[in-house]
């Protein structure tokens, strides 16, 4: 029977086999750039392009693991209000381990220490939240192997390999929580939601990816029922992709801040915010000047209906 490796060329078999161990497929995971695209590479793909995505990034792995004598096997982790998560799982003298690319920080490599696959699922259940900062991990997959897709050439085509993640749709999940336990879960606090986001990649769109990411420093979380300073008066939308840069001004912005801390705390307004308020226009239909209300999402609308309540114009 032909081997399924030989598929691959001298040189991307050599590669595939310096990576030594399955800490070493992670290393080369974490040195690549994360892939902000609704793609399904394969191995070879990825290997070329030097970039993947979670899906893309456990399919390489995968593929690394069975060039190293390990079984190509990946998991799938389903998630309530959130996206899923796909890794490559590896056994070492009975305890299991995992490779993963991830846009989160700890949602990556774990070490075979973990007895079973739940006990592995588990060990990402505490930083796999949203960025609502609810913790989202509900269910996770048997282990699949991809030698079942080895008629297809998963390893090496050069077409889009959506079969994969179209069979572990399909496949029997397991509950990691019983019913009633998401009652009583606790959203991610912030030192936790900022580690677990650091380095995050988002998409560019207009030139923004730049605020996005200061938005992310400073503690802004989308579609987040809190107010953070700062950005509490920036036109913001409920998708981190159409983040507008905040005001130039340093006293609006400082305006917003105190005005944050009066919503959120109650109390009076600082006084910044309160000369701000006597220099402003009124509102129009409870839509700050300078904003038409097309330009305004439903959040938008919600915070300026909030802000006019204050008494702020």
């Amino acid at each position: 029977m032909r081997d399924p490796l030989s598929a691959f060329t001298s040189a991307e078999l050599r590669k595939l086999r310096s990576f030594k161990d399955p800490y070493g497929i992670q290393r080369f995971l974490d040195d690549t750039s994360y892939h902000l695209a609704d793609t399904a590479w394969s191995p070879r793909r990825v290997l070329r392009e030097q970039r993947s995505h979670c899906l893309e990034g456990a399919i390489f792995a995968a593929a690394a693991l069975r060039a190293l004598g390990l079984p190509p096997l990946i998991i799938d982790f389903e998630a309530e209000n959130d996206t899923d998560h796909v890794l490559a799982v590896f056994r070492i003298k009975g305890h299991w381990g995992a490779v993963a690319k991830s846009n989160y920080t700890g949602c990556r490599y774990r070490e075979p220490v973990y007895r079973s696959l739940r006990e592995l699922a588990m060990s990402y259940f505490h930083i796999y939240f949203n960025m609502r900062g609810e913790r989202t991990l509900r269910n996770f997959s048997r282990p699949v192997n991809l030698k079942r897709f080895d008629h297809l050439q998963w390893m090496t085509t050069e077409r889009p390999v959506w079969f994969i993640p179209i069979y572990l749709c399909d496949i029997h999940h397991y509950k990691l929580l019983r019913r009633g336990m998401t009652e009583y879960l606790h959203r991610a606090d912030e030192r936790l939601f900022r580690a677990e986001t650091l380095g995050k990649a988002f998409r560019k769109k207009n030139g923004q990816t730049k605020w996005r990411n200061r938005a992310m420093r400073q503690g802004y979380r989308p579609e987040s029922k809190t107010v953070w300073p700062v950005f509490c008066l920036v036109g913001l939308d409920s998708q981190t992709t159409n983040l507008k840069p905040p005001p130039k001004s340093r006293e609006q912005r400082r305006s917003a801040a105190e005005v944050s801390v009066a919503n959120r705390w109650g109390g009076q307004l600082g006084p910044v915010a309160a000369k701000w308020q006597s220099k402003s226009a009124s509102w129009s239909g409870s839509v700050p000047t300078g904003l038409a209300r097309q330009d305004l999402s439903a959040p938008d609308l919600r915070l300026a209906r909030s802000l006019a309540s204050l008494g702020i114009s």
